[in-house]
């Protein structure tokens, strides 16, 4: 437990040397930049007719989550594609 606390203790000791504005930059710049990944997500898929396993064309497709908010939706393709 000791050398876990001393190892900390250094870390914050390097951090702390380094100036403030440099620092909230550098978190903002992190926050950000995992919020612009986690918006890179891209749904694909096909939709095709159950008894006739043709493509639905112009079929609307919603995105919702576990609330059933719709977060976003796609129209399919002539073939039932949609991205």
């Amino acid at each position: 437990m000791t050398l876990q606390f001393n190892f900390n203790m250094r870390i914050l000791k390097k951090i702390s040397t380094i100036p403030k504005k440099q620092r909230i930059t550098t978190f903002l710049f992190l926050f950000l930049a995992a919020f612009t990944a986690y918006g890179q997500i891209e749904v694909t898929g096909k939709v095709i007719d159950q008894e006739t396993q043709k493509p639905l064309d112009f079929a609307e497709v919603i995105l919702t989550n576990t609330t059933t908010k719709k977060i976003t939706g796609a129209i399919t393709s002539l073939e039932g594609d949609f991205v």
